[in-house]
C-alpha cells in the first residue's frame, strides 16, 4: 500500500510533537493503530471491487501486522531516524501479501 510510508510519517509528527516525557508505550500503539486504519481505509476506499467487509478485513490484518514487525521501540524511532530499513520495509510488503490472501 502507498499509504504506509504516509501513515508512518504521520504517525512519526505525532511522535515528535508530544510532550517533553514523551508519549507511553500505550499511547504509541494506540496512537499508530488509529493512523494506519485510517490511513489504509482511505486508501482502500478507492480501489474497485473491494467491499467494505474485505476492507475492513485486510486492513485490520495489516494493521496488527505493521505494530507486530515495528514493534513500539520501532514505531518511536520513525520520528528520529525516518523510514524504515530495507528489511523491515520487505516484511512489510510480505504482511501486505499475506493479508490480501486473508480476503480473497
Amino acid at each position: 500500500m502507498k499509504s504506509l510510508p504516509l501513515a508512518l510519517a504521520l504517525f512519526a509528527t505525532l511522535v515528535a510533537g508530544c510532550s517533553k516525557k514523551g508519549p507511553t508505550d500505550a499511547d504509541v500503539l494506540s496512537g499508530s493503530r488509529k493512523i494506519l486504519l485510517s490511513s489504509c481505509r482511505q486508501s482502500g476506499a478507492k480501489l474497485p471491487g473491494i467491499t467494505p467487509a474485505q476492507l475492513d478485513t485486510f486492513c485490520g490484518c495489516t494493521t496488527e501486522k505493521v505494530i507486530g514487525i515495528m514493534g513500539v521501540d520501532g514505531l518511536r524511532g520513525l520520528a528520529t531516524r525516518g523510514a524504515p530499513t530495507e528489511d523491515v520495509n520487505q516484511k512489510l510488503r510480505q504482511a501486505g501479501e499475506e493479508c490480501v490472501e486473508q480476503i480473497r
